[in-house]
C-alpha cells in the first residue's frame, strides 16, 4: 500500500447546489438510462479562475502473485521463467510521464475524489519473461576435426516478454453547456494546465477497459572460433524483435461524444428535454463509433519507434587478442 499520493483539483469551487441529468445512449444509438451529476455554478472567490491545487490524499493498493522457474546450465541448457499476476488500484492519482507537476488527472467531482478508485494506470495483469541459453554439446566428441571445429562451440539465446496492457479511460469530447470548469458536472479540470477539461465518462469507471499487450522476442547467436592460442574471432547474429510484433504505444482514449440539448451527435439527436420535470436537463452522452469518428476508443494511434521497434537484425564480428 502507498500512502500520501497527488492529486490536483480546483479549490475554488463551491460546493454544488444542484444537479443536472444526462440520457445516456448505446452503441446502436438507442437509450439506455440516464445519470444524474452534481452541477458546480459558483466560485469561492469570484475575483479568481480556478485554483490548481495539490494534495497528498491519494492512496493506492498493489497486490500481486510471483512465480519463478529456473534450471542452472545443465547439459547445456540454462532456463530462467518469470510470470506476475497483480492489480493495482488507487484513488485516481496524478499519471503521465513527467509525473507530479506536468502529468494530469481529471476528478469529475473535486468534493468526491473516492468516486475515481479504480484500476491505476500502471496497471498491468499479466507479465511474463523467460530467457534461455543454449549451447549444443553433442559436437565436442566428433572425431572429425573440420566438422568439429565448424559445428562446435556455437551458443544460442533468446528472451521474450509478454504482458498484457495497461488500462484506458474513456473520455468525452466536449464541456457540458454552462460548464463553470469543465466535463457533465461543470468542476472537472486538467491538473497539468489548471484549465477546464471535458475529463472522463461519468457512467463508467476509471480505467475500465483494456489496452493492447505488448510482446517482444530477441535472439542470438554466437560463436568463437580460435585461430591462435591467444587470439580468437567471435561472431554474432542478433534479431531484436524478431516476430516483427507492432507494439502500441498509444491509442486514442476519448470514447464518448457530449451532445447539447436539442442538437445531434453521432447519431444520436439528443432531445431538447428529457420528460416531465426534468429542467435541470443538460444534454446526451452518446459512445464514438464508426462512421461518427475515424479513431473509436482504443484505436491505435502510434507505435512504439525507440526501444521497442520494428524487427531489427545485426550481425558483427569481434577479435581478442
Amino acid at each position: 500500500r502507498a500512502l500520501h499520493l497527488p492529486i490536483f483539483i480546483d479549490t475554488n469551487l463551491a460546493k454544488a447546489s444542484t444537479t443536472r441529468t444526462y440520457n445516456i445512449y448505446d452503441k446502436s444509438g438507442a437509450q439506455s438510462g440516464s445519470i444524474i451529476l452534481p452541477w458546480y455554478t459558483q466560485r469561492l472567490t469570484t475575483a479568481d479562475g480556478s485554483i490548481n491545487t495539490g494534495f497528498s490524499a491519494v492512496s493506492s493498493w498493489y497486490n500481486s502473485l510471483v512465480g519463478t522457474v529456473r534450471q542452472p546450465m545443465r547439459h547445456g541448457l540454462e532456463l530462467l521463467l518469470n510470470y506476475t499476476f497483480s492489480k493495482t488500484t488507487d484513488f485516481g492519482q496524478v499519471g503521465g510521464q513527467f509525473g507530479t507537476f506536468y502529468g494530469s488527472n481529471f476528478p469529475i467531482d473535486p468534493y468526491n475524489i473516492k468516486g475515481e478508485r479504480g484500476l491505476s494506470d500502471l496497471n498491468q495483469t499479466h507479465r511474463f519473461v523467460g530467457s534461455v541459453v543454449y549451447a549444443p554439446q553433442m559436437f565436442h566428441s566428433l572425431q572429425n576435426n573440420v566438422a568439429r571445429y565448424a559445428l562446435d562451440g556455437w551458443s544460442i539465446s533468446g528472451i521474450t516478454t509478454d504482458a498484457s496492457g495497461f488500462p484506458i479511460t474513456a473520455f468525452m469530447s466536449a464541456n457540458a453547456q454552462g460548464a463553470l470548469d469543465g466535463g457533465l458536472t461543470g468542476g472537472t479540470m486538467s491538473s497539468s494546465s489548471g484549465l477546464g477539461s471535458p475529463g472522463r465518462a461519468p457512467q463508467v469507471g476509471r480505467n475500465v477497459f483494456k489496452g493492447p499487450g505488448f510482446n517482444d522476442l530477441d535472439m542470438r547467436i554466437s560463436r568463437s572460433f580460435p585461430i591462435h592460442e591467444k587470439v580468437s574471432f567471435q561472431f554474432l547474429a542478433e534479431a531484436f524483435n524478431l516476430l516483427n510484433h507492432p507494439n502500441v504505444l498509444s491509442v486514442a482514449t476519448t470514447g464518448y461524444f457530449y451532445v447539447a440539448p436539442g442538437k445531434s451527435s453521432g447519431g444520436v439527436a439528443c432531445p431538447s428535454v428529457a420528460g416531465s420535470g426534468a429542467s435541470n436537463f443538460n444534454g446526451c452522452i452518446v459512445p464514438e463509433v464508426a462512421p461518427y469518428t475515424s479513431s473509436p476508443l482504443g484505436t491505435a494511434t502510434s507505435t512504439s519507434g525507440v526501444l521497442y521497434t520494428e524487427r531489427q537484425l545485426q550481425f558483427s564480428g569481434k577479435i581478442f587478442f
